[in-house]
């Protein structure tokens, strides 16, 4: 797709016109490094960018015609960005993913290519769009909610392998230094006896010295100096709290393990709400603008917020000191 920026062909196009791959995820994020332990490959990368990318769907309140898939509609609107509403002969007024293509005078894009197996190509690879087809977008620079999601999901996979090898790196709690081979199979087998819940073992007296101490040198690891898990942790949950911030999820967006007071829970309400009701605008009007060009939708398509969703961003200029308890 031709790059919004570079073109010489269309010059002052949005800036995110090209943002999204239709039908997949491959965003400007694909060329962000992450470390081979945990690449975007990863089992522990893809489950964060699946549950971040519900939790980012979760405000919204989208109600759609009954034959429309509403998953389908979420998840192009979420992952790719947009998505064109037209008529066909076929299936009547639907909803399906697109391409973009042309500008008119305002540099915005001026026409859709629809592309289904279902439906002949050639009649629907170009339509106007507020003529023949009208336009879903989730934000107004037409780009998805990808970056954002793949960003925190490549720091929380980040950080989730950095608490598995420490839970692994805690577990080794004595090194056993033993005379030769023979001694240090029997000292193994004396330990895996003792671990297993037995309520007696029975050693060779050769383990033993004349004082009657067992011939192994140990060496003793304090693993209360080299466990980080809980700080790890705090780490994801400070993660997660700022990926909520960034998308519209109410949160404290503070670690603070102690009785916190309302400002604090409350400081950052404007920034939480600022990304969902910039959608929630945009998508309204854009159904608005559906409804014009295809009344039959009327009462059938609508977007909304839910009401925890949206905090009410001048709390967080109360004077109120008020304790809140932290969990």
């Amino acid at each position: 797709m031709v790059n919004a920026f570079e073109s010489q062909a269309m010059p002052g196009l949005p800036g995110w016109y090209d943002y999204a791959e239709p039908y997949g995820v491959k965003n400007l994020q694909a060329s962000s490094f992450f470390p081979s332990c945990e690449g975007k490959d990863s089992l522990t990368y893809r489950y964060f960018v699946r549950t971040l990318l519900q939790m980012a769907m979760a405000p919204a309140e989208l109600k759609v015609p009954d034959y429309w898939a509403l998953n389908y509609v979420l998840y192009m609107l979420y992952c790719v960005g947009f998505g064109a509403i037209f008529y066909t002969d076929e299936y009547g007024v639907i909803f399906n993913g697109c391409t973009l293509s042309g500008y008119d005078i305002n540099y915005q894009p001026k026409y859709v290519a629809i592309s289904n197996p279902l439906l002949p190509t050639q009649k629907y690879s170009r339509l106007e769009i507020g003529k023949d087809a009208a336009l879903i977008r989730l934000r107004p620079d037409y780009g998805s909610i990808m970056d954002t999601v793949c960003y925190y999901a490549g720091q929380l996979a980040t950080a989730a392998s950095s608490l598995n090898i420490n839970l692994i790196n805690a577990k080794l709690a004595y090194v056993f230094c033993a005379e030769n081979k023979t001694a240090a199979e029997s000292f193994k087998k004396l330990y895996d006896e003792i671990g297993s819940g037995s309520p007696a073992a029975f050693a060779d007296k050769k383990l033993f010295d004349d004082q009657g101490n067992l011939k192994v040198q140990l060496f003793q690891q304090n693993l209360s100096s080299v466990f980080i898990g809980l700080d790890m942790l705090d780490t994801m949950r400070g993660l997660m709290n700022s990926f909520g911030s960034a998308v519209g999820i109410p949160n404290a967006n503070v670690t603070k393990k102690e009785r916190l007071n309302s400002e604090e829970v409350n400081a950052n309400a404007f920034e939480t709400a600022a990304i969902p009701l910039v959608s929630e605008e945009v998508i309204s009007r854009d159904i608005d603008e559906a409804i014009r060009l295809f009344p039959e939708l009327a009462g059938k398509l609508s977007f909304k917020l839910r009401k925890e969703a949206v905090p009410d961003a001048t709390q967080g200029n109360s004077n109120s000191s008020e304790p809140v308890h932290a969990g």
